[in-house]
């Protein structure tokens, strides 16, 4: 999803690989692309850098977000995705 989503603002899908181990990735200075999975605490987002990066994005997507209410995130859309069977998938938007 996160590579249509980057085609969709002018990002080639080639360049998305998942942040899973770096924590985040940015791709041609317009999208940030972060995965919260293994990060604990709001703390360790501070000690990465993660709260400064958000402030200098437009688009920025979340994989796995935890206290995302501590983000101070203006406006977002939140996407929850259920697998249905082995090649169904559900969106749920909220």
């Amino acid at each position: 999803m996160i590579k249509g989503f980057a085609e969709g603002i002018g990002i080639a899908s080639e360049k998305v690989q998942s942040p899973t181990y770096a924590y985040l990735n940015i791709y041609d200075d317009k999208l940030l692309h972060i995965d919260m999975y293994r990060l604990d605490s709001l703390e360790e987002m501070i000690e990465k850098g993660i709260l400064n990066q958000i402030s200098e994005f437009e688009w920025i997507v979340i994989e796995w977000p935890k206290r995302e209410d501590q983000l101070d995130l203006q406006d977002f859309l939140s996407i929850k995705i259920e697998k249905i069977s082995a090649d169904t998938r559900e969106l749920i938007i909220f």
